[in-house]
This record gives structure tokens, sequence and C-alpha cells, in this order.
């Protein structure tokens, strides 16, 4: 099973606790593309600080010169995240989501 294949399982698994977040109960803090991953930063209703986090496989992790090659933070791509849940974004989540760089 692939690594992109164990996120959308675990995101479809655990979807309606993340609605919560855009909901506002689970304020996202932040989150960015860091080329080995993806993270998303928030918080839950008692203020916790809470990262999630999905490894890209190492075959793409970005190289320059065959060595590992860390240009910094890259927005989320979230319209493309959400496309992997295969549910429609009836609620306009996406919209809200594109705020978060």
């Amino acid at each position: 099973m692939s690594d992109r294949q164990n996120r959308r399982d675990f995101t479809q698994a655990d979807n309606t606790s993340s609605h919560g977040s855009l909901d506002g109960s689970w304020p996202i803090d932040s989150a960015s593309d860091r080329g080995t991953h993806e993270v998303i930063y928030l918080n839950d209703p008692d203020f916790n600080g809470i990262e999630l986090a999905w490894d890209r496989p190492e075959n793409e992790w970005p190289r320059q010169n065959s060595e590992l090659s860390f240009t910094g933070r890259k927005p989320l791509d979230f319209e493309n995240l959400w496309s992997e849940l295969d549910v429609p974004d009836s609620a306009g989540y996406s919209q809200v989501l594109s705020n978060y760089k």
C-alpha cells in the first residue's frame, strides 16, 4: 500500500473529526509543504498543539545533484489534498483552506 493510500485511508477514517478544525473548534495555525513531507498544525479545544504530517516516499524528495535539497516551505496544496478524499467539497472548505500558508 502506498503512503498516499495510507494518508487517504487515515483522512477518510478521521473525516468527521477533521471537519471540526474547519468549522472553528480546532483552529489551524499553519500548513505547509516541506518537500519531504506535508504538514498541518492545529490546536485542540484545550489549546494543545497538534501536528499532522505525511511523509512523501523517499524517491519523491527534492534532490539536486543526488543530494537532498531543502528549498524552504511552500503553501500546502489543500485542493489536491481534498481531491484525494474522493468526496465533493459541498461546504466550500477549499476556499477557507486556501488562506493557510
